[in-house]
């Protein structure tokens, strides 16, 4: 299932990279207020995603891989952004491909790819879960408790 997200993802990030909207052309009909809150948005959430993938990498070290796994000496991972968010890294790859879908997709084609992203990246989660749960019990069924597993402030992906 880990390497069906994995696959459903890139497929949404596939979406967003070819199916573009002409080259200098407005993601909404709208004025240029909008046009300029896009953009600024846009940065936001785009450089937000770049620091909050790299502290996620920096902070697991030597346990990140791209497949869920568990080694012998594994540990459970709750601080830095893991302290926010469960999937820190896979919040921000969502994070990279909206800001990229904001920048050179059209509207419609950004929600198709965020909706085959999205389910691709529930997968993925359900699949890494079983295993954290499996591996590290009722520690990790306390932390999933504590801490939401894609958005701050919500539970609703999991």
């Amino acid at each position: 299932m880990s390497l069906l997200g994995v696959t459903l993802v890139g497929v949404g990030y596939a979406i967003v990279w070819t199916v573009r909207r002409p080259p200098f052309t407005r993601m909404f009909d709208s004025g240029p207020f909008l046009d300029w809150m896009i953009a600024f948005l846009d940065i936001v959430i785009g450089v937000g995603s770049v620091m909050l993938v790299l502290s996620a990498v920096r902070t697991l070290g030597s346990q990140w891989n791209i497949e869920a796994w568990v080694a012998d000496d594994h540990t459970l991972v709750r601080d830095g952004p893991y302290s926010i968010v469960r999937h820190p890294i896979y919040a921000g790859m969502m994070g990279l491909m909206i800001s990229t879908g904001l920048a050179f997709s059209s509207p419609y084609w950004l929600l198709v790819a965020v909706i085959v992203a999205w389910y691709g990246t529930h997968l993925r989660i359900r699949s890494e879960e079983a295993l954290l749960k499996e591996t590290f019990g009722t520690t990790y069924g306390q932390y999933a408790k504590e801490v939401p597993p894609l958005i701050p402030g919500t539970h609703w992906i999991s």
